[in-house]
């Protein structure tokens, strides 16, 4: 059950105090397509809709890498969905690159 693996955290995001997305992220994984050890999985970052353009998940993906370099994993890789192409700016504009595809 995913809520209690161990090197993984499962949180609400709160804004103006009402829950408006989820983020889940695991350390000290392994990136499939490369070996590359220690490294963080952006497991899951939703937000809702009325937030995106307003730079929470910019000072989100902040937040993870800090958490990242806390627990000395080099990388951050997630998953995205080639039809999510809204997602899939955001993290190019955040620096992620393309290294493999489900295809």
């Amino acid at each position: 059950f995913e809520l209690h693996e161990d090197q993984c955290f499962y949180s609400f995001i709160v804004y103006d105090d009402k829950r408006v997305g989820i983020l889940r992220y695991c350390y000290n994984t392994k990136i499939p397509e490369i070996s590359q050890q220690n490294a963080v999985f952006l497991h899951r970052l939703y937000l809702d809709q009325e937030l995106h353009g307003k730079g929470l998940a910019h000072e989100l993906m902040i937040w993870v890498e800090k958490q990242a370099v806390l627990r000395k994993n080099k990388y951050i890789w997630l998953k995205a969905m080639d039809t999510q192409m809204q997602a899939i700016r955001f993290y190019r504009k955040e620096g992620f690159e393309t290294i493999g595809s489900a295809s």
